[in-house]
């Protein structure tokens, strides 16, 4: 009983290294470090120049071929790399058009930094003759989501991580 006394008056008067019950430093996230994570992704996102991995595909009933998902933006250019799991509006004769895997210059780029830190982008691209039109949220831990609509299939959202 003496011994819990102690630790107890120990632990109230500021001897942090007697005290068991205290939770380490490490284990407490540090504001400082979420904020500078937040204002990257910004500075990211409005330089124009970010890369997502792509971990989840909604709605599709396998996840294989997500290991090298992803989606860049490089100034002015859209890198897709992405499976697609949805219907095709026509008929399809050649199985690439399948995929989400293009390059395509963004078209009217547009982004925004909502109060709670959190990046919107909206942007157009074009694979050969099918319009795309992406929308991206990133949260400010770095949680992404990425929605594909085009003229010619249903759409497509997917989800991932802010890759620094």
């Amino acid at each position: 009983m003496k011994n819990f006394l102690i630790i107890g008056l120990l632990c109230l008067f500021g001897a942090d290294s007697y005290c068991p019950l205290q939770a380490t430093p490490a284990a407490i996230p540090d504001k400082e470090e979420k904020e500078a994570v937040q204002q990257e992704i910004i500075k990211r996102v409005q330089a124009r120049r970010f890369r997502i991995r792509i971990t989840e595909a909604a709605g599709s009933y396998s996840t294989s071929g997500l290991e090298d998902g992803s989606v860049a933006i490089q100034d002015s250019l859209f890198i897709c790399n992405l499976p697609y799991y949805g219907k095709m509006r026509g008929m399809v004769t050649d199985p690439s058009q399948l995929s989400l895997n293009f390059e395509s210059p963004t078209i009217d780029y547009i982004s925004s930094i909502i109060y709670d830190g959190t990046s919107k982008i909206l942007f157009d691209a074009v694979k050969r003759n099918e319009h795309f039109v992406i929308y991206i949220e990133i949260s400010p831990e770095g949680e992404a989501k990425v929605t594909v609509r085009s003229d010619q299939r249903t759409p497509a959202s997917y989800s991932g991580e802010f890759e620094f």
